[in-house]
């Protein structure tokens, strides 16, 4: 998903985004608000991932 498409989904995304990982809080999503390039910082952070297997992870679940 191309990010001007996730921004735009956003809204209906974050709920499916806190139950697949669910270690994301409800201030990191407020954080994140549509941007691709948070939410791989914040899984990278939560997750203990690197930059790389973040992306990975979030093209695999979304």
């Amino acid at each position: 998903m191309d990010h001007e498409k996730f921004k735009a989904q956003w809204h209906h995304l974050k709920d499916d985004i806190k139950e697949k990982w669910t270690a994301l809080t409800d201030e990191d999503l407020l954080y994140i608000s549509g941007e691709k390039n948070k939410l791989i910082e914040k899984l990278q952070e939560r997750y203990s991932l690197s930059r790389e297997a973040a992306e990975r992870e979030m093209h695999r679940k979304m």
